[in-house]
């Protein structure tokens, strides 16, 4: 039998209306999933003239000290959405790539499982 163990939502970003100018530096404000197979990404997005907003999974390596890209997703309207990556206990964020459009705002919640 399979047992599926969830932990309830939690914040991950909150407000943010403005593409990353890159990686996080360390891993503050990061995702730890260890005793987790995935992480869920509960994701609200508001705006005007969305045309696309990317974004992308990376995983932290600690060995080399640096962020590594994984998955990517793309909306390209107001909404709420919901994606999820095998993340099997990374460490990991979900970060803004690039945002075509006249405004947005995002949060984002994440459960673990």
């Amino acid at each position: 039998m399979t047992r599926y163990y969830q932990a309830q939502p939690k914040p991950h970003r909150t407000g943010v209306t403005q593409p990353d100018t890159g990686p996080p530096v360390g891993t503050m404000g990061a995702i730890d999933t260890a005793g987790y197979a995935e992480c869920r990404f509960d994701i609200a997005l508001s705006g005007q003239g969305i045309q696309s907003l990317k974004l992308a999974l990376l995983f932290y390596n600690s060995r080399c000290g640096g962020w590594f890209k994984g998955a990517e997703y793309e909306f390209n309207s107001a909404g709420q959405f919901a994606v999820a990556g095998r993340t099997r206990g990374a460490t990991v964020f979900l970060s803004i790539k690039e945002f075509t459009g006249t405004a947005f705002e995002m949060s984002v919640d994440y459960a673990l499982s």
